[in-house]
C-alpha cells in the first residue's frame, strides 16, 4: 500500500471516529484562530463608543487619563488583530518597491503613492513571530521599504539602519482669540478677511438644534460634500453616530444672502468647542472653493468665544504633514495634539539602504511621529550630515505647522530637537 493511500485510510478512519459536529467545531475554531479580523473589528467598536464617552468629561484631567487608559486597553487588544497570522503585500511604483504588512494595504497605497500606478502582488501570510526575520530577509531582497500597521504594543518589532513610527492620525486645536469680532490679522488669515470683504453685509450665521437641521447637514451637506472631496477612498460617518454627538451640541449654519451654504457639526465642553464634522450644499465644489468651509470654522470660533470657549479642537487627520486637511488645519496656526476618535494601527517604516530621492520622498511626505505624547516631524538624513541652517529651516517649518520639534533619523541613530 502506498503513503498517500494510507494517510487516506487514517483521515477516513478519522471522519468515522470523530463525529460530525465535533469536526465542524474545530474546524470553525482553527479558522477563527487564523483570521477573526471581523469579531476584533466589532469589538473595537466597544472602544470606540467609550471614547465617545469620555471626551464629554468635563474635568480636563480626569478627561485626559481616561482617554489615555481606554486607548491604551484598546491598543491591547488590537495586537490580536495581526495574530497570529497577518498579510504581506508587495507594491512596486515607478521607482519604490514597498511591502506592506497588515489590513490597511489600501490606505497606505492611497497616501504613499499618491496616485501612481501600482503593481501590487498577491498577498503572502506571515506569522506574526516571524515579521522580523521576513522583513530582514525582504530588505536584503530588493525592496526599498517595509511598513509594518500594526498596534503599538506589537510584540515583534523588525530592525533597520532607518526606522520611524507614526500613529497614523493626530488631531489639531488652535487657542480661539479674545477679539472674534473680525478675523485675525496675519498672512494666514488673508483669504478668510478677504472672503468677508467680497460678500460685505451678506455672511451670517445660526446655532441650531433642530433635528430637521441636522438631517439637512447629514444628508445634503456633509456626506456629499465628503464623498465629492474624497472620492472612493472615503469613509462616512453613519447617521447614528454622528446624531449622538448633535445630541451632545448642535450645528453652527452658514448663510450667505439669506441662503444655507455651509455647516458644521460642533460640541462645548468646558473651555472647549468640538469639530465634529463639516459640510457645504449639496456637496458643491464651487462653495469649497469660495472658502465657506473656512467660514464655518470662523464661525464656529466666534460662536464659541460667545460660550467662553478658550480652544477649538478641529478634530483628527491623517499624521503626514503634505496631507491637504493637515495643511488647511495649519493655517489656523493650530497645534498637534493626540487623536482619540477610534483605536487604530501605528504605521513603523523600516529602511536599509535608501536612496536619495527615497528619503526625500519621504521628508516630501512628512511623516509625524509620537513620543510621550509629543509629536516631531521627521525627517531622515542619508550619508551627507545637513548644516546647521538646513536644520534651523527643518525646525522652524516645524514649529510652524504645530509641531514640538523634528526627530532627526539617519543610519542607526535617532535624536529629538525641540
Amino acid at each position: 500500500m502506498s503513503s498517500k493511500s494510507a494517510l487516506a485510510e487514517v483521515k477516513e478512519m478519522g471522519k468515522k471516529i470523530v463525529p460530525a459536529p465535533i469536526r465542524r467545531f474545530f474546524w470553525r475554531a482553527k479558522e477563527f484562530i487564523l483570521d477573526h479580523t471581523e469579531f476584533t473589528e466589532k469589538l473595537l467598536g466597544i472602544w470606540k463608543e467609550a471614547l465617545f464617552q469620555a471626551e464629554f468629561v468635563r474635568n480636563p484631567s480626569l478627561r485626559t487619563f481616561l482617554l489615555r487608559t481606554i486607548r491604551f486597553s484598546g491598543d491591547l487588544v488590537l495586537v490580536l488583530r495581526d495574530f497570529p497570522m497577518t498579510k504581506a503585500y508587495s507594491l512596486e511604483g515607478q521607482t519604490t518597491r514597498v511591502v506592506f504588512v497588515g489590513r490597511e494595504v489600501e490606505e497606505f497605497t492611497h497616501l504613499f503613492f499618491s496616485g501612481d500606478l501600482v503593481k501590487r502582488e498577491e498577498p503572502i501570510s506571515v506569522w506574526s513571530w516571524q515579521l522580523p526575520k521576513k522583513t530582514k530577509e525582504w530588505l536584503a531582497g530588493g525592496v526599498d521599504m517595509v511598513v509594518h500597521g500594526v498596534s503599538r504594543f506589537f510584540p515583534w518589532r523588525a530592525k533597520a539602519a532607518f526606522q520611524a513610527t507614526t500613529p497614523k492620525w493626530i488631531s489639531q486645536y488652535f487657542p480661539i482669540p479674545d477679539n472674534c469680532d473680525e478675523p485675525p490679522a496675519g498672512p494666514k488669515m488673508r483669504t478668510l478677511r478677504k472672503i468677508y470683504r467680497d460678500h460685505a453685509g451678506c455672511i451670517g450665521f445660526r446655532y441650531s438644534e433642530q433635528v430637521s437641521d441636522f438631517d439637512v447637514f447629514y444628508h445634503r451637506m456633509y456626506r456629499p460634500y465628503v464623498s465629492n472631496r474624497h472620492g472612493s477612498f472615503v469613509y462616512v460617518e453613519p447617521y447614528e453616530y454622528l446624531y449622538k454627538w448633535f445630541k451632545k451640541g448642535g450645528l453652527i449654519l452658514v448663510n450667505c444672502k439669506d441662503e444655507l451654504v455651509s455647516a458644521m457639526l460642533v460640541v462645548k465642553n468646558g473651555k472647549w468647542v468640538y469639530a465634529a464634522e463639516a459640510g457645504v450644499m449639496d456637496g458643491n465644489p464651487e462653495l469649497h472653493a469660495a472658502g465657506f468651509p473656512r467660514v464655518s470654522v470662523w464661525s464656529t470660533a466666534q460662536w464659541g468665544n460667545s460660550q467662553g470657549c478658550r480652544k477649538f479642537q478641529m478634530g483628527g487627520t491623517y499624521s503626514f504633514r503634505s496631507n491637504g486637511v493637515f495643511q488647511y488645519k495649519t493655517f489656523w496656526n493650530t497645534i498637534v495634539t493626540d487623536f482619540y476618535g477610534f483605536i487604530r494601527n501605528q504605521w513603523q517604516f523600516y529602511l536599509e539602504q535608501p536612496g536619495p530621492a527615497l528619503l526625500n520622498d519621504l521628508n516630501e511626505w512628512g511623516i509625524i511621529h509620537e513620543h510621550r505624547h509629543q509629536f516631531y516631524g521627521v525627517v531622515f538624513e542619508g550619508a551627507q550630515e545637513p548644516d546647521a541652517v538646513e536644520i534651523a529651516r527643518n525646525l522652524k517649518t516645524a514649529h510652524q505647522d504645530g509641531l514640538a520639534g523634528i526627530l532627526r533619523v539617519s543610519p542607526g541613530k535617532m535624536e529629538y530637537l525641540c
